[in-house]
Protein backbone atom coordinates (compact mmCIF):
# COMPACT_ATOMS: atom_id res chain seq x y z
CA UNK A 1 0.00 0.00 0.00
CA UNK A 2 1.23 3.52 -0.64
CA UNK A 3 2.71 5.39 2.31
CA UNK A 4 -0.09 7.96 2.16
CA UNK A 5 -2.65 5.25 3.00
CA UNK A 6 -0.85 4.66 6.30
CA UNK A 7 -1.46 8.31 7.18
CA UNK A 8 -5.20 7.79 6.58
CA UNK A 9 -5.17 4.85 9.04
CA UNK A 10 -3.47 6.81 11.81
CA UNK A 11 -5.37 8.50 14.61
CA UNK A 12 -3.74 11.62 16.11
CA UNK A 13 -2.78 9.73 19.26
CA UNK A 14 -1.99 6.26 17.89
CA UNK A 15 -0.43 4.26 15.09
CA UNK A 16 -2.08 1.99 12.50
CA UNK A 17 -2.67 -1.62 13.49
CA UNK A 18 -0.66 -4.27 11.63
CA UNK A 19 -2.42 -7.64 11.46
CA UNK A 20 -0.98 -10.94 10.22
CA UNK A 21 -1.62 -14.60 10.98
CA UNK A 22 1.06 -14.45 13.70
CA UNK A 23 0.86 -10.93 15.07
CA UNK A 24 -1.32 -7.91 15.77
CA UNK A 25 0.51 -4.74 16.82
CA UNK A 26 0.30 -0.97 16.53
CA UNK A 27 3.19 0.30 14.44
CA UNK A 28 4.13 3.16 12.15
CA UNK A 29 6.37 0.80 10.18
CA UNK A 30 5.26 0.56 6.57
CA UNK A 31 5.55 -2.73 4.73
CA UNK A 32 8.01 -1.82 2.00
CA UNK A 33 10.79 -3.09 -0.22
CA UNK A 34 12.84 -1.83 -3.14
CA UNK A 35 10.64 -3.04 -5.98
CA UNK A 36 10.22 -0.33 -8.60
CA UNK A 37 12.47 2.03 -10.47
CA UNK A 38 11.80 5.73 -9.96
CA UNK A 39 9.89 6.01 -13.24
CA UNK A 40 7.54 3.14 -12.41
CA UNK A 41 6.97 4.40 -8.88
CA UNK A 42 6.25 7.90 -10.19
CA UNK A 43 3.83 6.45 -12.75
CA UNK A 44 1.83 4.74 -10.00
CA UNK A 45 1.70 7.98 -8.06
CA UNK A 46 0.79 10.37 -10.85
CA UNK A 47 -1.66 8.07 -12.64
CA UNK A 48 -3.69 7.04 -9.62
CA UNK A 49 -2.52 7.72 -6.09
CA UNK A 50 -2.19 11.50 -6.42
CA UNK A 51 -5.77 11.84 -7.64
CA UNK A 52 -7.47 9.34 -5.33
CA UNK A 53 -5.74 9.54 -1.95
CA UNK A 54 -6.65 13.17 -1.12
CA UNK A 55 -10.30 12.24 -1.69
CA UNK A 56 -10.42 9.36 0.80
CA UNK A 57 -11.88 9.66 4.29
CA UNK A 58 -9.80 10.66 7.29
CA UNK A 59 -10.67 10.67 10.96
CA UNK A 60 -11.01 14.43 11.24
CA UNK A 61 -11.95 15.47 7.73
CA UNK A 62 -14.52 14.97 5.03
CA UNK A 63 -14.84 11.98 2.69
CA UNK A 64 -14.51 13.97 -0.50
CA UNK A 65 -14.88 11.02 -2.90
CA UNK A 66 -18.20 10.08 -1.28
CA UNK A 67 -19.40 13.69 -1.51
CA UNK A 68 -18.48 13.83 -5.20
CA UNK A 69 -20.16 10.47 -5.84
CA UNK A 70 -23.42 11.64 -4.28
CA UNK A 71 -23.67 14.68 -6.57
CA UNK A 72 -25.17 12.40 -9.23
CA UNK A 73 -28.32 10.39 -8.40
CA UNK A 74 -27.79 6.67 -7.78
CA UNK A 75 -28.49 4.23 -10.59
CA UNK A 76 -30.29 1.84 -8.29
CA UNK A 77 -31.58 1.85 -4.72
CA UNK A 78 -32.41 -1.31 -2.77
CA UNK A 79 -33.57 -0.49 0.74
CA UNK A 80 -30.81 1.55 2.35
CA UNK A 81 -28.25 0.59 -0.32
CA UNK A 82 -27.53 2.98 -3.20
CA UNK A 83 -25.59 1.91 -6.29
CA UNK A 84 -23.72 4.57 -8.25
CA UNK A 85 -22.15 4.41 -11.72
CA UNK A 86 -19.04 6.44 -11.05
CA UNK A 87 -18.29 6.68 -14.78
CA UNK A 88 -21.44 8.83 -15.21
CA UNK A 89 -20.07 11.41 -12.80
CA UNK A 90 -17.79 13.86 -14.65
CA UNK A 91 -15.94 14.73 -11.42
CA UNK A 92 -14.80 11.15 -10.86
CA UNK A 93 -11.73 10.02 -12.73
CA UNK A 94 -12.51 6.32 -13.01
CA UNK A 95 -9.29 5.68 -14.95
CA UNK A 96 -7.24 6.97 -12.00
CA UNK A 97 -9.16 4.80 -9.53
CA UNK A 98 -8.66 1.73 -11.73
CA UNK A 99 -4.95 2.53 -12.14
CA UNK A 100 -4.54 2.84 -8.37
CA UNK A 101 -6.32 -0.45 -7.64
CA UNK A 102 -4.58 -2.37 -10.41
CA UNK A 103 -1.22 -1.11 -9.15
CA UNK A 104 -1.93 -2.68 -5.76
CA UNK A 105 -2.93 -6.01 -7.34
CA UNK A 106 0.11 -5.98 -9.62
CA UNK A 107 2.53 -5.30 -6.75
CA UNK A 108 0.95 -8.19 -4.81
CA UNK A 109 1.56 -10.43 -7.83
CA UNK A 110 5.28 -9.73 -8.25
CA UNK A 111 6.57 -9.69 -4.66
CA UNK A 112 5.92 -11.84 -1.56
CA UNK A 113 5.60 -8.89 0.90
CA UNK A 114 6.16 -11.24 3.84
CA UNK A 115 9.38 -12.15 5.58
CA UNK A 116 10.37 -15.73 4.84
CA UNK A 117 7.94 -16.09 1.96
CA UNK A 118 9.24 -16.51 -1.59
CA UNK A 119 6.02 -16.63 -3.61
CA UNK A 120 3.94 -13.52 -4.31
CA UNK A 121 0.57 -13.08 -2.58
CA UNK A 122 -1.47 -13.60 -5.76
CA UNK A 123 -0.90 -15.15 -9.18
CA UNK A 124 -2.09 -13.20 -12.22
CA UNK A 125 -0.80 -15.75 -14.73
CA UNK A 126 -0.87 -14.47 -18.31
CA UNK A 127 -2.39 -11.16 -17.16
CA UNK A 128 0.65 -10.08 -15.13
CA UNK A 129 2.63 -8.69 -18.06
CA UNK A 130 -0.48 -7.14 -19.62
CA UNK A 131 -1.25 -5.43 -16.33
CA UNK A 132 2.33 -4.18 -16.03
CA UNK A 133 2.09 -2.73 -19.53
CA UNK A 134 -1.26 -1.09 -18.66
CA UNK A 135 0.27 0.51 -15.57
CA UNK A 136 3.18 1.83 -17.62
CA UNK A 137 0.77 3.44 -20.08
Amino acid sequence: MPRALYDLCRAPDSEPVFVSSELMVQTSRQTQDHLLCEGCDTSLSTNGEDWLLPKLATLNDRFLLYEILRKVPPDAVEGDIAIYAAARNPEINVARIVHFAMGIFWKASVHPWKKGRTEPRIELGPYSEKLRMFLRG
